[in-house]
């Protein structure tokens, strides 16, 4: 009763532990060894602090709204405000035509989740998600490396440390939602119309010189891994094309 079509539920994120200390000293208040599927349970600077949202000191998933434990609802799946538009205009023979669409706000979750996080999730976790059905995209390098690693520190990492055999850190939760809404151009055309004095004596009414293109820019806060129009499939779709186009339109 009172929930939407389309939640999201999942943790909320505290942040990424920087040091070993600040791991332990969490997991003595916040015990998170009962999060489903986390391996060995070894917790340590890199992985994921979850927020204790209950009077319980264990984190732990729930089974249903009615007895959600730690897990809140952290987006919405459902697009909202679809939109689109043209814009055009014309001056001394040329002119432009653009086609605008998109959604104002749409939240989702690509990483699949504890079970899934090496098969659903793969392409949004690349190594971070397991040795096993893994792609390795520039992006996924943006993971917490502690002072010393031979390559280099990045303690204030996008995504946590890789790690074998735990789904400790990809379970379901505000840190790695993806913010879906976007913009796209559709269709751009620029065109250009001769003169008629250029074309009298050919005995043309009208030529017009264009260009067109067609998904040619897409502004959106999603990861650039994802096409924000095509996420039924957690990104293993096969994505639009950008087309371009010339040619020349004859009136006689």
């Amino acid at each position: 009763k009172g929930k939407k079509l389309g939640e999201i539920w999942g943790f909320k994120t505290v942040g990424i532990a920087k040091t070993d200390e600040e791991m332990q000293s969490w997991i003595a208040q916040h015990d998170q060894s009962k999060l489903p599927n986390v391996g060995n349970n070894i917790w340590k600077a890199g992985d994921i602090m979850y927020a204790n949202l209950d009077d319980n000191p264990a984190i732990e998933k729930g089974t249903s709204a009615t007895d959600p434990k730690d897990l809140t609802i952290i987006g919405n799946y459902t697009p909202r405000f679809r939109f689109g538009f043209s814009l055009g205009a014309d001056y001394k023979g040329f002119d432009i035509n653009l086609m605008f669409q998109g959604v104002a706000k749409r939240d989702v979750w690509v990483g699949g989740d504890d079970r899934t996080a090496y098969s659903k999730g793969m392409i949004f976790w690349g190594i971070n998600g397991g040795q096993w059905d893994s792609t390795g995209y520039e992006e996924h390098m943006d993971y917490f490396r502690p002072e010393g690693d031979e390559m280099g520190a990045n303690l204030n990492a996008y995504y946590p440390r890789p790690i074998i055999g735990s789904k400790q850190n990809q379970q379901v939760q505000s840190r790695y939602l993806q913010n879906a809404a976007y913009i796209r151009l559709k269709n751009i055309q620029i065109g250009y119309t001769l003169p008629k004095a250029w074309i009298q004596k050919a005995n043309l009414e009208k030529v017009r010189l264009f260009f067109s293109g067609d998904n040619l820019w897409t502004g959106t806060k999603m990861s650039k891994n994802f096409d924000p129009e095509l996420i039924y499939q957690n990104g293993m779709s096969y994505p639009l094309s950008y087309t371009l186009s010339c040619g020349i339109n004859i009136t006689l």
